[in-house]
């Protein structure tokens, strides 16, 4: 019986869900900034700690995408699919957490822009970071999800060595698929 590859995961994640959440969290983005200054609170300006954090998803993500890439043009043995799976997970992940972030802090920064020149620094620059290391979660994450394509295998012992890594589909392992019989 030879496995069967199932191709639910052939497409990255559709970018209108990546610019829905970023049009959403602008809007929640400008709308805190407005109610905690009406209600006379000081401006809403997130840590840098946030933006460190994003840059270190966006790593971890890069350097396990890599290792994955790696181990795939190396032939010798076929990497486990379901590292690529849960790395898929983390990178479709990571698309909508970095267009949140990048969202949040245009709706942060958008509300202050105006005021800007009378506005401190240590106030705008972090949302300023906030928008940027978003952004690049956002980029990375989808080329993430592209290193995801694991050769299929096969029962007469061929592990897909041969085959071009760039013109695979994406594997599901069949337990894993929702038409599996039980």
């Amino acid at each position: 019986m030879k496995a069967r590859v199932v191709s639910v995961y052939n497409q990255t994640l559709p970018l209108r869900w990546g610019f829905l959440t970023a049009v959403f969290a602008v809007a929640a983005g400008y709308l805190a900034q407005q109610l905690r200054t009406n209600f006379g609170h000081p401006l809403l300006s997130p840590s840098y700690l946030l933006a460190v954090l994003l840059v270190a998803v966006a790593v971890v993500l890069l350097i396990t995408g890599l290792q994955l890439r790696k181990r795939l043009l190396e032939r010798e043995k076929r990497p486990d699919p379901f590292v690529a799976v849960r790395l898929l997970a983390a990178s479709r992940a990571g698309q909508i957490l970095g267009a949140f972030w990048t969202g949040f802090g245009l709706g942060l920064f958008i509300w202050v822009a105006p005021r800007l020149a009378e506005t401190a620094a240590e106030l705008w620059l972090p949302m300023v970071a906030l928008l940027l290391t978003g952004a690049l979660l956002w980029v990375i994450a989808p080329l993430v999800e592209r290193m995801c394509k694991v050769p299929p295998g096969s029962d007469d012992g061929d592990s897909g060595r041969d085959a071009d890594p760039d013109t695979l589909p994406d594997v599901v392992p069949e337990s894993l698929s929702s038409e599996a019989k039980l």
